[in-house]
């Protein structure tokens, strides 16, 4: 049962299910997997934690991402579907985007595209 943590500007985009993935390395033991139940949260190891819900792994993809383009699943990305991505793991823009990864991992950065289903946020 995997648990994740995102920065606190990402949870209004989660919440309102317009952020439904997450591009992160490869878990070294126990790997994230379709069908897993995730749970979602922002400030995990603080005092202000705060559990978003839980939802289910629909599909973990292998992604590279570089300066240059974007592979999914072995398959080099055109414009539009780079947007699309871009945008629904919620950055504003291609550059913020890349700006993002280049200093959280260096690129270029061989990473998992994580996606899951609707948000339940029951407790």
């Amino acid at each position: 049962m995997p648990a994740y943590n995102f920065r606190r500007v990402f949870t209004e985009l989660i919440l309102s299910g317009a952020k439904n993935c997450t591009i992160r390395p490869p878990r070294r033991h126990r790997p994230t997997r379709p069908g897993d139940p995730l749970y979602l949260f922002v400030g995990m190891r603080t005092k202000q934690c705060q559990r978003l819900g839980q939802a289910i792994c629909l599909s973990v993809e292998p992604i590279s991402i570089d300066d240059e383009q974007i592979v999914l699943a072995g398959r080099p990305l055109n414009h539009q579907e780079c947007h699309d991505l871009i945008q629904r793991d919620g950055f504003v823009s291609s550059v913020e985007f890349y700006a993002f990864f280049r200093q959280q991992y260096g690129l270029p950065a061989d990473l998992e595209l994580i996606t899951w289903s609707a948000l339940d946020r029951r407790d």
